[in-house]
């Protein structure tokens, strides 16, 4: 990507600690070109979801899990040996979990500290099948928190 001069889309499943070292890996190639690292050039994509509470946060899950079920499904095409690259997340398990953002305010607010610290500057929010409650409640219940780069609430 740096090479060709393009932006940087990082994966939705990877840990903070794995964005970290393919920021340093971009920003590396970028700098050794001589062209300025802009964070703001690199994006990682998360699902998101605001829960209530624990059981909330669970139930939620539960749904997910079944959609990543019917999407892996489709993904499978006999035709083509190891099929799709989703596929590999079908044994990612609770791996994937743990990146998303899915949990409380408190539980998304660390997690996107966590991302921050990391180089994170610019995070895309998916909000798939979920209520676009969690999607209002992100914005006015954890993003001002970040709108400075602080991510102190």
């Amino acid at each position: 990507m740096a090479n060709r001069g393009y932006n940087l889309l990082l994966d939705q499943y990877a840990s903070a600690e794995a964005l970290g070292q393919r920021i340093a890996s971009f920003r590396s190639e970028l700098e050794r070109q001589g062209h300025m690292f802009d964070p703001m050039n690199v994006v990682v994509a998360r699902d998101l979801y605001v829960a209530k509470n624990r059981l909330d946060k669970e139930e939620a899950l539960r749904r997910h899990r079944v959609a990543q079920q019917r999407t892996l499904a489709v993904s499978r095409d006999p035709k083509r040996p190891g099929g799709s690259h989703i596929l590999f997340y079908d044994h990612a398990g609770s791996d994937t979990e743990n990146s998303m953002l899915y949990g409380t305010r408190d539980d998304i607010a660390d997690k996107l500290t966590s991302l921050q610290r990391e180089g994170i500057k610019y995070v895309i929010l998916n909000i798939g099948g979920m209520s676009r409650d969690s999607l209002r409640s992100f914005a006015r219940e954890i993003m001002p928190a970040f709108a400075d780069g602080s991510g102190q609430a």
